[in-house]
């Protein structure tokens, strides 16, 4: 049965095990933290410095296979058997690194009151910024349209900050 495995790489070898792990054929992944504003390390690191995931069928591949691995210190064991965490955890990991990235990109918070820029169709209404789309391009807004709040998407070049006077 497969399993996401728990590993643990030499210092700063992560993305070299992870690599190997793929060019072997091995389902492999390294969580890695979104580059935040103003941060001064360059390129993205990793969520979990030294560790790293492998979904494997230890029935089938044999665990030398992956203990071999230049970098890599072993698999993290409980006893003598490898540690492994539930598809779910993984699934949860990547939502959540996924809205991380997602809120980076975007210049507005959720909930920030925004204003379409003139000659926009819903120019003259409120707003209220819900959440970035596609990456940062386009934008999930909150308008509100007869006294209720209906959710629209936007460009997000479209939106402005509102500026109290």
């Amino acid at each position: 049965m497969e399993h996401w495995y728990v590993l643990f790489s030499k210092p700063r070898k992560e993305f070299q095990v992870c690599e190997q792990l793929l060019q072997r054929g091995l389902q492999a992944y390294l969580p890695l933290m979104p580059k935040m504003p103003g941060a001064l390390r360059r390129g993205q690191q990793p969520l979990f410095p030294r560790y790293l995931f492998a979904r494997l069928d230890l029935g089938r591949v044999l665990p030398d296979t992956v203990r071999w691995t230049p970098g890599l210190v072993g698999f993290v064991t409980f006893g003598d058997e490898p540690a492994f965490v539930d598809d779910a955890v993984i699934a949860h990991i990547e939502r959540r690194l996924t809205q991380m990235r997602e809120q980076t990109l975007s210049p507005f918070q959720p909930g920030q009151q925004v204003t379409l820029r003139p000659g926009h169709p819903l120019a003259a209404l409120d707003a209220v910024f819900e959440r970035p789309l596609s990456g940062g391009k386009r934008a999930q807004i909150l308008v509100n349209l007869l006294g209720r709040l209906t959710r629209c998407e936007v460009e997000m070049n479209c939106l402005e900050a509102v500026s109290w006077p």
